[in-house]
């Protein structure tokens, strides 16, 4: 037997997976610009330990926040704070 073919989404349910959709997109895009950043940051030769882990944290700072920066640091994988 075939299986039944799903009802088309309710317009507003339609909106608000594409808005969902967006959201991780960005968040997507926010993390792999700061994983490029992290990578950059770490093989700078004119930056001590020091102050790879403060350019580190301010990147977090300004990127992400609340739950999102716990989460960023989890998955770039860097020491919390």
């Amino acid at each position: 037997a075939a299986p039944e073919p799903t009802p088309p989404l309710h317009p507003q349910a339609a909106e608000r997976e594409a808005a969902v959709q967006a959201e991780w997109q960005a968040w997507e895009r926010r993390l792999a610009e700061a994983r490029t950043e992290l990578a950059r940051l770490r093989t700078a030769p004119e930056l001590t330990e020091q102050q790879r882990h403060a350019a580190a944290e301010r990147l977090i700072a300004e990127r992400f926040q609340g739950t999102e920066a716990v989460r960023a640091r989890a998955l770039l994988v860097l020491p919390t704070s």
